[in-house]
């Protein structure tokens, strides 16, 4: 299981990055096989902390395109608040830029088995 990241999520993952490194949003694309391919981003103000009721108006607008959401490497408190019953099954990606202004991503599945866990999974992108 891998998550692919189009160009076009790069751009705007890179430009949400240059105005707040504390951003937070939804990953939006679809699944084909054992890939996550996320072909844009929507940054949303505290998306992580969503109600479940937010949370599932959400789902139901963005209906099959709704893979996970994102977060940037200095909100670390984004990985705790993304194990809740709701996001269990989805994408969590960890964004990051390096002295260079290079990305760097980290990506989970939130999973559930009795206990909350992100299990890492490869990110792939563009080039």
């Amino acid at each position: 299981m891998d998550v692919y990241l189009s160009r076009e999520a790069l751009l705007q993952l890179q430009a949400v990055g240059i105005f707040s490194l504390r951003a937070e949003g939804l990953l939006i694309g679809h699944k084909r096989g054992h890939r996550y391919f996320v072909e844009s981003i929507l940054a949303v103000p505290r998306a992580l902390a969503a109600s479940s009721v937010k949370r599932q108006s959400l789902k139901a607008l963005l209906e099959d395109s709704f893979l996970g959401h994102f977060c940037f490497m200095d909100a670390k408190a984004g990985l705790k608040r993304a194990l809740v019953p709701g996001l269990v099954g989805t994408v969590l990606l960890e964004v990051g830029f390096d002295p260079a202004q290079k990305s760097k991503f980290k990506a989970y599945m939130v999973e559930f088995d009795g206990v909350y866990r992100l299990s890492p999974i490869k990110v792939k992108q563009a080039k």
